[in-house]
């Protein structure tokens, strides 16, 4: 369902694949139908804490969601690897690893 595959083909990211506020993780989000789907996209340390919840509603068609290395209270967040972790109309759908380097 997602566009998105494990090795993120088509993010944008900067020349040394550093994630900054100037260059962040694009996700892109496409369906194969036109109806709306529930769609929830979580930042999550391996530990399994929420980092930063970028998506959490409902979409219809195309769409993207970002993600500047920021928690939910706005702060730089460690360099490390994170989880993104997704549902879709309530379905986990495959977790995808991010390295974030600074």
């Amino acid at each position: 369902w997602l566009s998105a595959d494990e090795s993120l083909r088509g993010v944008r990211r900067g020349g040394s694949g550093n994630l900054t506020k100037e260059k962040e993780l694009e996700i892109p989000l496409s369906f194969t139908d036109n109806l709306s789907h529930q769609v929830k996209l979580e930042m999550h340390t391996l530990r399994g804490d929420v980092v930063k919840t970028l998506m959490n509603g409902t979409i219809t068609g195309p769409a993207s969601a970002s993600w500047d290395g920021r928690n939910d209270q706005g702060a730089n967040v460690a360099p490390d690897i994170y989880l993104l972790r997704s549902q879709i109309d309530g379905k986990p759908q495959p977790i995808i690893k991010i390295l974030l380097v600074r």
